[in-house]
């Protein structure tokens, strides 16, 4: 890549990922990036990275979501002028946000989106894995996180553990044949990496003589994890691949800006307590705005002054808000009538959102926007 020397740590995996990606549909924007950082010195080295990362996950999800990459030819040089417009108006220190919301946020609705998390599961699940690309990298990839020394697997090929060719043996694991058959082997669940000599002995036995198969490759802990299985059919499939797809949304998250750039930046507000972290936006009526991914205190309801249950259970069945075993946040953009109002839905309780919300500089809306739009009467 233009300008690189030899990154190190997290910077190193950064620049080996796009070199994966091996996409030059990014280049217009990498490449002006980079003049911001090696040339004109408008940004620093960990923005630098943080954008190239922000630009990985973004063509990965849409790698594995089987979106057609021929829709984001043009977006790229667009990005780069509108990135450097606001990053001129709004101050470079707020460039890796303003990317994520110039690339992420302002498409949120159109055919260059970041897939959802849904979305990408859902799809991935399904594709034909085996015909992608960067499948091998991906299970490298899940392979080798959290090692301290990376495993390498340059002598592996990816093997099928239920086989290409149907036999009566097979065909009653999967439950189906013909074309639904070979839809079901060639997903990721299906695939995994063996030695190379191993790969071509293994064809149609059955599951117990593969599993020998592994034997040679027990160090990799995908292997390791399928040698403790007595029987593979296709509901193994399904939670392998589902596992996969859970793997590859956590390497990968969806992204989302803190603020929207198309409003008044001084005007973003937000909250920050424990682990809770939502942002929002302060509308001229005093409404807020609360954005996507904004978080919800999952034990709100344990104040004892708090009486919102209904109206998250309510936010929970539109799917305006999401719900999981152990958090809460915003899918979407949702507007309150008041800071108060927000912030109590947030966090619990009765709470004065003029002194809970804070702006983009870290002051209590009370003593800042809210004295802003005093003086404006």
């Amino acid at each position: 890549m233009l300008y690189l020397t030899d990154p190190k740590g997290n910077y190193k995996e950064i620049i080996a990922d796009f070199q994966s990606i091996d996409s030059k549909m990014s280049a217009p924007l990498v490449l002006g990036i980079s003049e911001m950082f090696h040339h004109d010195k408008l940004i620093s080295e960990s923005q630098f990275y943080e954008i190239i990362e922000i630009i990985n996950n973004y063509q990965i999800r849409r790698y594995f979501n089987n979106d057609a990459t021929s829709r984001i030819n043009k977006i790229f040089p667009t990005a780069l002028k509108n990135i450097r417009n606001y990053a001129e108006e709004y101050g470079y220190e707020h460039i890796v946000d303003i990317v994520i919301f110039v690339l992420i946020t302002k498409n949120r609705n159109n055919q260059m989106a970041l897939p959802t998390d849904k979305s990408l599961k859902s799809n991935f699940q399904m594709a034909n894995a085996y015909a992608m690309r960067l499948t091998r990298w991906l299970l490298e990839k899940i392979e080798n996180k959290d090692n301290s020394a990376k495993l390498d697997m340059s002598s592996l090929s990816i093997e099928h553990i239920m086989p290409q060719t149907e036999n009566e043996y097979w065909t009653e694991k999967a439950g189906v044949s013909g074309e639904e058959y070979t839809e079901i082997i060639n997903t990721i669940g299906n695939l995994t990496l063996v030695a190379k000599v191993d790969n071509s002995k293994a064809g149609n036995l059955n599951f117990d003589r593969k599993k020998k198969i592994f034997e040679n490759t027990l160090h990799i802990k995908m292997n390791k994890n399928l040698y403790q299985y007595t029987e593979w059919n296709a509901d193994f499939i399904e939670r392998r691949s589902n596992d996969i797809g859970d793997k590859l949304i956590s390497m990968y998250p969806y992204l989302r800006s803190k603020a929207n750039y198309d409003h008044n930046i001084e005007r973003n507000i937000f909250i920050n307590w424990h682990n809770i972290q939502a942002s929002g936006y302060l509308n001229k009526d005093e409404s807020v705005t609360v954005y996507a991914g904004s978080q919800v205190n999952i034990d709100a309801e344990k104040n004892n002054a708090d009486n919102l249950k209904e109206n998250r259970q309510k936010l929970v069945e539109e799917g305006i808000v999401v719900q999981t075993p152990t958090s809460r946040y915003f899918a979407e953009d949702y507007t309150f009538k008041t800071p108060s109002g927000a912030a109590a839905f947030i966090i619990g309780g009765s709470k004065n959102g003029w002194e809970w919300w804070k702006d983009i500089h870290g002051t209590k809306i009370n003593e800042s926007l809210r004295v802003i739009k005093e003086d404006n009467k």
